[in-house]
């Protein structure tokens, strides 16, 4: 055979295992990132939290991790969480701390707070409050519940009652409906939904005989339990206000 098509076979040969090799592993990367992305299907949001670092003198970068109950009244929300502070000792070495709290959030006046505990008075309320979003206090909070432009409010009856339905839009994640009661004294909390549904609440509404709108398959006695110390909290807080 001709030395010249020989060489030229040859380079052929190894530019197709080349191009081969890199398509697999471009396609592997690929697959990392896709998981890495995915993960557990609980969404995990890291928190730039300013007033933990300052409290605390440490560092400021809270991983929360939201759980799925729960609480709402009028505008507000008490999110349970599971927080993970990371926390360099005076040894320069990395420690993990993992305490349980809740996230209280005003979406009447745009802002939060973090409680490790449910206060026993409602004295303490004035204080420690940050914005939902602040550039200059270097406060962000990257989930749906707190994306205001994907916020959709809603009015409809739920079983003869009426209610408020809140909508949280969020491309990579199911969308959020979140059902709010009379906006003077009543109150609904959400508990275990993933569990108890099999997957996060989705919009429903369907227009009933009557014209009005109702929510389908959810049964409203299900969300409420009015036992739950966090409902004791808010009705002592007076959450209409």
């Amino acid at each position: 055979m001709n030395p010249v098509a020989i060489f030229i076979n040859r380079v052929e040969i190894f530019t197709m295992r080349k191009l081969s090799f890199i398509l697999l592993a471009g396609l592997f990367l690929l697959s990392v990132s896709y998981k890495t992305r995915l993960g557990t299907g609980k969404k995990v949001s890291v928190y730039a939290v300013e007033s933990l670092g300052r409290q605390n003198h440490e560092s400021p970068y809270v991983q929360v991790v939201p759980t799925d109950s729960l609480f709402v009244c009028n505008n507000w929300i008490m999110e349970k969480v599971v927080s993970v502070k990371q926390v360099i000792t005076e040894k320069n070495s990395e420690v993990t701390e993992i305490f349980k709290g809740y996230n209280m959030i005003d979406l009447q006046r745009q802002r939060f707070r973090f409680l490790e505990s449910l206060p026993k008075t409602t004295d303490s309320m004035a204080v420690s409050w940050f914005p939902l979003t602040s550039k200059r206090e270097g406060i962000t909070l990257d989930h749906p519940l707190y994306n205001n432009e994907a916020l959709h409010e809603k009015d409809t009856l739920i079983e003869g009652f009426k209610r408020k339905l809140i909508r949280y839009q969020n491309v990579r994640d199911n969308n959020i409906t979140i059902v709010l009661g009379d906006p003077i004294n009543d109150g609904v909390y959400f508990n275990n939904l993933e569990r108890k549904f099999k997957r996060r609440i989705q919009w429903m509404s369907a227009v009933g005989s009557n014209g009005s709108e109702s929510l389908t398959k959810i049964s409203y006695s299900v969300l409420s339990e009015k036992r739950n110390p966090i409902w004791a909290f808010f009705q002592s807080f007076k959450c209409s206000n």
